[in-house]
């Protein structure tokens, strides 16, 4: 009855202090730190072909920067007219094919793609949710 027991207690031991994965990745993932845009495409349609984005003077200003505790900071460059940031955090899938983020004054989580993560390179796609079946790709190098 001790020897049960004893295990009973190990094995509660081991549940309580083992991590999630989930806690562990931020700390390691290649995606945690600065990157700086360098193609932005568009395609209309699922099966469309992806183009560079005419104007891309504006989004080679945008950066986004990744903390290891899940912050996430986007400065936009001067698309809109100003350089105004958003804030939020981010969550990437335990197999790396998609970031869900959620951004400080909008509701919702926002799912993006990851069709590349190493650690010098990031490309993630989504759809622009509009009627017009618009799809974009925005590919990254890391900063730092």
């Amino acid at each position: 009855m001790k020897v049960i027991n004893l295990l009973i207690m190990l094995s509660m031991l081991c549940v309580f202090s083992s991590c999630d994965k989930d806690d562990e990745e931020g700390e390691s993932s290649p995606i945690v730190g600065t990157w700086q845009v360098v193609n932005y495409e568009r395609k209309t349609g699922v099966n469309g072909t992806w183009a560079a984005v005419s104007d891309l003077s504006c989004r080679m200003q945008e950066r986004q920067t990744y903390g290891q505790g899940g912050q996430f900071s986007q400065i936009s460059g001067a698309c809109s007219g100003s350089t105004a940031g958003i804030n939020g955090t981010w969550k990437l899938s335990s197999d790396q094919s998609s970031i869900t983020y959620t951004y400080t004054n909008y509701s919702g989580e926002y799912v993006r793609k990851v069709e590349r993560l190493n650690d010098s390179e990031l490309v993630i796609s989504w759809d622009s949710g509009s009627t017009t079946g618009a799809y974009f790709r925005a590919s990254y190098r890391k900063a730092n």
